[in-house]
């Protein structure tokens, strides 16, 4: 089985109270850039047949949806070593959270599918893929392995809000009839 880890960190900093400043930092700057658009909601709401519920049992709905959670959901994965290192590996739904961590790691990425990157002696590329093994372990999924700080959540919307923007969309869709249009998209 090959090993894929492109969104690996090594913190810069060994101090994993500093770590977890710095994260908890990012938080109310992440939350700002969360943007659930109408085309995403009316999307979910079509695909699930959800059209005839209300705001209430829809926003249910999504929240145990894991493909709507991942379109804006922002979380690393932490791996504090008895070395003093600490690595991580983010997850993220939109690439535009990911400048929000430039300066507190390096990338600490490895795969074994292709060949060494050219800027790397071959060695130390098998360094820090040993080193991911040691990490993850037999862990399939990255996140069941390490510590999960959540940057962004389902419990960091405003919900009220986003059940307002469910009523307006269902609104539309009825009134207007979009519901095939929405799935054609």
């Amino acid at each position: 089985m090959s090993t894929k880890i492109f969104n690996g960190m090594k913190f810069k900093s060994r101090d994993y109270k500093e770590v977890l400043d710095q994260l908890m930092a990012l938080k109310p700057k992440a939350i700002e850039m969360v943007d659930i658009s109408d085309d995403s909601l009316e999307y979910f709401i079509v695909k699930d047949n959800l059209i005839d519920r209300d705001a209430f049992d829809i926003w249910n709905h999504l929240k145990s949806d894991e493909h709507f959670i991942g379109s804006f959901n922002f979380k690393v994965v932490l791996f504090p070593t008895k070395e003093g290192d600490i690595y991580g590996h983010y997850m993220c739904g939109d690439n535009k959270y990911v400048k929000l961590l430039d300066g507190i790691y390096d990338e600490f990425n490895y795969w074994n599918h292709t060949d060494c990157p050219d800027e790397f002696d071959y060695a130390d590329w098998e360094w820090q893929g040993m080193k991911w093994e040691e990490l993850i372990g037999d862990s399939y999924y990255i996140a069941d392995a390490g510590l999960n700080f959540n940057i962004v959540g389902i419990n960091d919307l405003n919900a009220a809000l986003i059940r307002k923007q469910i009523r307006e969309i269902i609104e539309v869709l009825k009134r207007d009839q979009k519901i095939n249009d929405v799935l054609n998209k």
